[in-house]
This record gives C-alpha cells, structure tokens and sequence, in this order.
C-alpha cells in the first residue's frame, strides 16, 4: 500500500522510481507543509526530471522554512545557475557557505558562479586582492604598491626570491587596505584556492578506497602481502562463470583467472609459513597487479562480462541448446553477472567534475585522478554496486546485423547544447542500407530546431526524461543495439 495524493491509500500497480518518490514527498508535505527536508528532496527530484522553474519553487519554500539549511541554500543556487541566471545564484551560494563555511558543493558552486560572471573578488586571494588594489595606491605614491605592480604587470606572480623578500610587504599591504576574510574565505588562500584545498583532501582521502579488501599486509611491515579470504572467493566466482572447457577458444583472461585461483590458494595454504621461492616469486608478482585492489578487481569484472557475453553470442551461434534456451529463460543459465568482491563500497568522487578541471589552477596529475575516480565511480554503478535492480544474468547479446547494425546514441544533450550544434546533421547521414539509428533522450524537449531536427532524422528517437535508469537500460537492450555510444562523457546529465 502506498500514500495516493487524493487521500487515503492505493494498492496494485504502485509507481516506482520516480513517480513513487515523488508520491511520498507530496504527501509529506500534506502531513507537515513546512517541512524543509521534504520541500529540498521534492526539489532534486524535479531538478532531475528536467523541471527547473518547479524545483526552484521548492527549494525556494525549503529556505524560507530554515532560512540556514546549507543543502537547500547551494540547490537552489545549482537550480538558479542551471537556468541561466549565474548573477542570481551567487547570492544563495554566499548564503549556504556563510551557514557552512566547510560544505564542499557550496563553496564550489560559488567558485564557479563568480567565475561564470566575471567576478574576481577573493578569487584567487592575496594576488587577485592585490592586482584589483595596487592602481589607488600607486598613484597615492605608494612604494610597496609599485613594487608589486611591477611584478604583476610582466604577466606573472613573483619568483621565489621576490616572493621571500616582499611576503610580509605584501601581506600588509592587501589586509591593510580591505578585511581579512570575505564572507568566511582567507584572502590569502581565495576560493579558487580553497576548491583546490578541498580536491587534495578527496583525492587523499580516496587512496584508502578497497584498501585491504584483497590483500591483507604485514603486520611487522616486513616481507609480502597475503591474500584475503574475499580474494578467493572473487576469483573461484569469476572461474565458475569462465570454464576453461567450452566451445569457443579460451580466452586469456580465462586462463589467467585459473592460474591466478590456483596460485592464490597455494599461498594461502601456507599460512603465515615462508613461501616457497617459486611461488613466492609468482605471488609477488602477482600481488604488485592486485596493489590498486578496488580498481584491478572492477577491471577483471569488466573483462569478464565482455568474455562471457561474447560466450553466449558463440553458443548461440553454434545453436547450443543451452545458450538458445537462455534466450528466454536466462535467469536458470550459465551466462550469469559476475559480482564484485563482497564489502565492497562505492568509490569516493571529488567535488569538482572532469570537465570543470580546466576552470581551475589544477596540475596534470591531479586532473588525472578526478577523471580516474569519475570513472571508477562509474564502472561500479554499472557493474552492479549501486545499482540493485540489475538481474543477476547478463543480458542477452544481439544477433548478427540482418541487415542493419543497430546504432543507438544516448544524451542528454538532444536540445540547444554545443553537442546538438555540432551533431545534428549526423544522425540523418548513416547509410540507411546498413544501419539503423536510435536516439535515447534523457531530457525532455526544449522545442528547438536542434531537437527538432534530431528527432526527425533518427530512426527512432525515444524520450527517455522520465524513465528510470533501469528502464532506459532495458529497452536498450530490447532494441537490441550492437553499438551504443555515450553522448556525455563527464559531463552534467551523464
């Protein structure tokens, strides 16, 4: 039984995913109106389904029922900016960074809105305070502010030497002539500073992710690694999906996963004895591949579901009784999901998206590992980590293209966007003798020409906005796609 926004309950053909939740939220608020809670989750879910104007509303009733509630403040703010009105959200980031001056979502929405407009205020800190400042002073005849002026104005921040020989000038200069802080931010550290502070500290903090999961090390920090209890029961798991008899020709990640099982197993065999030098020399190099736990045991999962899909199309091929009876009952076959390691959690993401990195003063190796942990965060969703609808088999592979070689593009992008100016002629231009387009639209309309003519020239175009990821998933696989290509990459809507 489930609340029904008349009133009273309903039973039988329930609503879920979105439509359930936005049920229970709507008769929440009939049971307590001002509830700030309920207004902000009510206001993310709209946001999600592509209803701005709407979840504007709610966060907007959300603040004024706690006119400190941090997560309302940056939301709205997000909602706001996501409208095209960037001016207009920063006063709400203040908002939310003065209530939490920590609360990582604020304080970056409130980098890149300022960003966004132009306005440079705190920014980057003592330079930005002291560039904006140093006109009024040198014209005053001030020494110091010259001094600075003629570093800033080669183009450059000052080098070690100057840097070490001005710092205290510089530093006094700046305080001197405005506050200290600026709606809770060091001057001397800026906002585009405290977002790179706040980056270091996830990313540092990720490294610890899996960690132990496979591999237990040396309590006395001396000799190798031993493998876990959870190592061998993810390896046997991948083993008994990926026999080494079958009628396709095994694979090498095949024949690695057995020789890796019975490898592993020897060295658990001995305990804590010292290993033979044999097998000490396999298992070390062994262990040194295993040393990312979460990320090698996500890789093999990956591998193998391409492996064992591949399988499946084989034996179908070979008109395998099995495999063509899997077609319709897959739930009793051989071609199950390969599961990742128990105790597995999700893997910390950083705050500032991969496709924001370029906004800000980030180096190469720091770029890198917020793509890697975007990534990685994926490939957990995706192999079933957060997403328990999944089945517990693999879904059935295509046929052969007979004739067409179904292409499907997923996006949310189909509407004024970059992507849709670049790519709207390309749907319409596949050869219609071999291929056949499909287009997954996870926003709705907006009623451009750009949609317009996407809609016109795919095959078949499919508005997505208010399905469940489990739905999309699903008809994709219903419309039995041999290639799918992402639109998105790490970007907003991915």
């Amino acid at each position: 039984m489930v609340p029904s926004l008349q009133g009273g309950h309903q039973a039988a053909q329930a609503p879920m995913g979105s439509a359930l939740a936005m049920q229970y939220y709507t008769h929440g608020l009939t049971l307590d109106s001002r509830h700030p809670h309920l207004y902000t989750n009510l206001g993310s879910l709209l946001k999600d389904l592509g209803y701005l104007a709407e979840a504007v509303r709610m966060y907007e009733q959300a603040v004024k029922y706690n006119e400190t509630f941090d997560v309302a403040l940056a939301n709205l703010g997000n909602a706001i900016k996501d409208m095209g009105r960037v001016q207009d959200s920063i006063q709400w980031y203040l908002k939310a960074v003065r209530a939490s001056p920590n609360f990582v979502e604020a304080v970056c929405g409130l980098a890149n809105a300022m960003a966004g407009v132009c306005d440079w205020r705190a920014r980057d800190g003592l330079y930005t305070e002291i560039a904006v400042r140093w006109r009024g002073a040198a014209l005053a005849n001030d020494d110091v502010a010259k001094q600075i002026f003629h570093v800033m104005s080669r183009g450059r921040r000052p080098t070690a030497h100057e840097y070490a020989g001005k710092l205290r000038q510089m530093i006094g200069y700046a305080s001197a002539l405005s506050p200290r802080e600026t709606d809770g931010v060091d001057k001397r550290r800026g906002w585009m500073n405290r977002v790179v502070e706040i980056v270091d500290q996830q990313l540092s903090d990720g490294r610890a992710w899996a960690r132990s999961l496979l591999l237990t090390e040396p309590t006395d920090g001396v000799g190798i690694a031993r493998p876990t209890a959870a190592l061998i029961w993810f390896l046997d798991g991948l083993c008994r999906l990926l026999p080494q008899a079958t009628l396709a020709p095994a694979s090498p990640l095949t024949r690695f996963l057995h020789s890796a099982l019975t490898l592993v197993r020897e060295v658990s065999d001995f305990g804590a004895e010292a290993l033979p030098a044999n097998t000490a020399r396999s298992w070390t190099y062994l262990a040194r591949q295993v040393r990312n736990e979460g990320g090698w045991a996500m890789r093999l999962v990956e591998r193998a579901m391409i492996v064992l899909q591949r399988q499946w199309y084989w034996d179908v091929q070979q008109r395998k009784s099995s495999a063509l009876d899997a077609l319709t009952n897959p739930h009793n076959s051989v071609y199950q999901r390969p599961a990742l390691p128990t105790g597995m959690v999700a893997p910390l993401v950083p705050t500032v998206l991969p496709f924001h990195t370029f906004t800000y003063p980030l180096d190469a190796r720091e770029i890198r590992l917020i793509s890697h942990r975007n990534a990685m965060r994926l490939s957990f969703t995706t192999l079933g980590g957060s997403a328990p609808w999944l089945p517990a088999h693999l879904y059935a592979p295509p046929p052969p293209p007979s004739p067409h070689i179904r292409i499907g593009y997923v996006s949310s992008d189909f509407n004024n966007h970059p992507l849709s100016h670049l790519m709207q002629s390309v749907f319409g231009m596949h050869d219609r003798s071999r291929f056949r387009v499909y287009c997954y639209a996870t926003t709705p309309s907006d009623g451009t020409v750009h949609r317009q003519k996407i809609e016109a020239e795919a095959d078949v175009f499919l508005n997505c906005a208010a399905w469940s990821t489990q739905r999309i998933v699903e008809q994709i696989a219903h419309d039995k796609i041999h290639v799918l290509v992402n639109l998105n990459g790490y970007t907003k809507g991915a």
